[in-house]
Order: C-alpha cells, then structure tokens, then sequence
C-alpha cells in the first residue's frame, strides 16, 4: 500500500542526505534553492519511509527520491504520486541517475532547460577595459548595488536588497567599477550543503556587454575560488547565448543538464 502525506525538510531531513549522496555531481545553487522553498512530502510503502519529492505550488514536481530498498518500486511509485498529484510535468538533473530513468520513461516531451558547467582548464584572461577597479563590496554600497542592478541589467523586486547584503556579509559580491560607477558584479557563493563547491555569478552593465568583461570576471572569480581551497562551478540558462559564450571562454564546459519534463 502506497501513501504520501505533506512533511518538512527536518522531519526527512537523513533522507534528505541520502538524496545529496546519490548525486554524481554538486546540484546547482539557485535550483536547490527552489526546492528547498518547494513542498516536501513523504512517500510511505507498507508503513515504511519509501522515499520523498517535492512539488511547487502548480504541482510540478521539482524533486523524487526513492530509497535503495524501494528502487524496484521506484515505477509505480512514481505513477501514484503523478496520478495523486495530478502532475503534469517536472524537472529532473543529469547528477540525479537514480531519478532521470524515471522521468525519461514517462515523457512525453523533454527538452534542456539549464546548463550545469565545471571548470576544465586554465584560462588567463586579460582585463578588456581601461581604468577598471575591482572592490569587494561592503554595507554602504549597498544603495548603489541596488541602483546598478534596477538601472543597468534590468534586475529588480523586493528581494533583491536582502539578497545583496547576504553576499556582503559574506564577503562574496565583488564589484567592477570605472570612475566608481559600477559596470560589472560578481558573486562566489560558498556551498553550505556541498562543501568545498563555490557557485559563480555575474552581471555587465548593457553598454559594457560584448566586450569580453564577463569572461575576465569569471576569470577573476575562478582564481579567487582556488585561492580558498573551493571548486569554481556556474550555471545559465539554455535561453542565455551571451552568458553560455562568456562561460565556455572561461574554461568551463556544461557536463550536466537540467531537464524539463512533460508527462
């Protein structure tokens, strides 16, 4: 007999572990942030914890993760949740093997949604414009960081300043600036979860794009990781040719994928 019932993160939280252990690969931060703010359930065969996944408030199923004692049943595990939840599509990682032959077997449309990239050999790049400085950003830029972000790369909402000011206070937002305005930022994001993996991001002001600073701050960054001992890894979407050009010409290379899956 199969059960499912809403739970929280700590109440399958060595579950949880096993999940991050099956992984052939670290999970991309902004994406294990969307399902740890998702809807966690339980999965119960027989009066025993079968396993867990997670749901967005539209019911797309963002995470499953079936137990090695349950793996046999992982199929019609799967097919009661689809059928209870009503699920119409997911997402799933190349990292997760355990879970993608699932999702492959009940498509019915499948496509790339996100490219997961790690770092392959050495790339030296020059700093392309004249008179740039780099700071590692502190409190009282903040206003100026929110101002850059709304004005120059057409980022906004009402998260943002919280989120600006967790990367400072972790000293992981880096600036570029020509005459103390701002034309770039870049983030190291230290893994909590996957130690030793730092997640990058960057932005360039419009009128500075195309003009190879976003491969000279990745570059930045990726030595910046080294020098702390961390794993340089990124991601983009499949939509964003610019960021996946600046990537590659920083010495990555997109090993793994997240899927979007229709059932």
């Amino acid at each position: 007999m199969i059960n499912t019932h809403k739970t929280t993160k700590q109440e399958i939280s060595k579950m949880i572990k096993e999940y991050y252990e099956h992984l052939i690969a670290p999970m991309d931060d902004m994406w294990e942030e969307s399902i740890g703010t998702s809807n966690y359930y339980r999965i119960v065969f027989d009066f025993t914890d079968a396993g867990y996944f997670c749901l967005d408030n539209n019911n797309t199923l963002l995470l499953l993760f079936i137990k090695d004692e349950f793996i046999d049943k992982s199929k019609d595990l799967m097919q009661h949740i689809m059928d209870g939840y009503t699920i119409k599509e997911g997402f799933v990682s190349t990292i997760d093997t355990r879970s993608l032959p699932l999702f492959l077997d009940l498509n019915n449309e499948i496509h790339t949604h996100t490219f997961l990239y790690k770092d392959i050999y050495h790339v030296d790049r020059i700093n392309p414009i004249e008179g740039l400085e780099i700071e590692t950003a502190i409190t009282t830029d903040i206003q100026k960081i929110i101002e850059y972000h709304e004005n120059c790369v057409d980022i906004s909402g009402s998260w943002l300043e919280a989120y600006c000011i967790n990367l400072i206070n972790k000293r992981q937002l880096f600036l570029f600036l020509i005459n103390n305005e701002i034309i770039g930022s870049g983030e190291i994001r230290a893994s909590e979860s996957q130690k030793g993996y730092a997640h990058l991001g960057v932005t360039v002001a419009k009128e500075y794009r195309r003009k190879g600073l976003a491969s000279y701050i990745l570059s930045y960054l990726k030595k910046d990781c080294y020098k702390q001992d961390m794993i340089p890894i990124c991601s983009t979407s499949i939509n964003n040719i610019g960021s996946q050009k600046a990537i590659h010409n920083s010495g990555f290379f997109a090993h793994h994928r997240i899927l979007k899956v229709k059932f």
